[in-house]
């Protein structure tokens, strides 16, 4: 498709697609620009997706083209009114964004344990490198810290006997309805559930499936790593999954993953019972449900900054 320019930093390609039918109701075409036949488009292809139902289709894309490393920054002392606490958010914004203003981020990934994912996971490194090598789309995190002694209360729905807990629903909706409106203001992202996933380790992953199952408006993507799902005696097991519908099976992707050494196998008993759940609600293993075994692997942030490339 030969671009022609029609207005500045715009330029405009068309193309006839024929053949859509019942058979055939919808077509997809990957896509990258190139620049004077010499300068291709870094990342991942750009996709384009019309129905059998449109007409004609204009669709906006944002390409880029040189810059491999996104930008971290850190917003100080956030608020949230639900938990009348504050906390430190680490952001990552991908190469795409560093290089084109004009851009909005189209994926966008909440990741528990903030204060970690630089430092100790590696995240910037591991993330600039697969989206600059065309091996993941770009992806906008919002890092937000953990609050120290309140970090059980917050990552957790209920209550354990022994460890109490039990504020989770809380902290969902400060990031639901605080948080992510917030970043949503300063910074170019979509938020919409197509466009919106979380992430945990251990607490983290639990609270992070927790809001998947139970808030399905909200999160299409959810990566639960080394869940503690031995929470108040299994209650994810025994409560939170028979909540899976239809909508969950058609709507959501999940990756689940464990080590199966150190103490308890780092859960790896509990991480397989669930995975068979979610497999027998309806979802399909290497389609919208992914479930990685770590040989090795124990519960903590070395094993899990390994494996967050999956």
């Amino acid at each position: 498709i030969i671009l022609t320019q029609t207005a500045a930093n715009t330029w405009e390609g068309r193309f006839i697609v024929s053949g859509l039918n019942a058979t055939q109701p919808t077509w997809s075409m990957g896509l990258k620009t190139i620049v004077d036949e010499n300068a291709w488009e870094l990342g991942a292809n750009e996709v384009i997706t019309v129905s059998q139902s449109d007409d004609a289709k204009s669709v906006v894309i944002y390409p880029y083209y040189q810059t491999t490393k996104g930008q971290q920054t850190t917003i100080k002392n956030f608020y949230s009114p639900q938990l009348n606490n504050s906390r430190d958010v680490w952001l990552y914004i991908p190469p795409a964004m560093v290089e084109n203003t004009l851009r909005y981020e189209k994926n966008v990934l909440i990741m528990q344990d903030g204060q970690n994912l630089a430092p100790l996971w590696n995240v910037p490194t591991t993330l600039d490198d697969l989206i600059s090598s065309s091996k993941m789309q770009s992806v906008f995190i919002i890092g937000p810290y953990n609050t120290g002694g309140n970090r059980i209360n917050e990552y957790t729905y209920c209550v354990d006997p022994s460890y109490g807990g039990g504020e989770g629903e809380l902290y969902l909706d400060f990031m639901e309805q605080t948080l992510v409106p917030a970043i949503k203001a300063q910074y170019q992202i979509l938020t919409a559930k197509e466009n919106l996933g979380t992430l945990g380790s251990s607490l983290g992953g639990l609270i992070s499936c927790y809001a998947g199952v139970t808030r399905p408006h909200v999160y299409s993507k959810l990566g639960c790593m080394s869940s503690s799902f031995w929470w108040d005696y299994r209650n994810f097991s025994k409560w939170v999954v028979p909540k899976l519908t239809k909508e969950h099976v058609q709507t959501q992707t999940y990756y689940l993953d464990s080590g199966d050494s150190g103490d308890s196998d780092d859960g790896r008993p509990d991480t397989s019972q669930v995975a068979s759940q979610f497999v027998q609600a309806g979802f399909e293993l290497g389609s919208n449900f992914y479930w990685y075994l770590q040989r090795g692997g124990e519960h903590n942030e070395f094993y899990w900054s390994k494996r967050f490339h999956h």
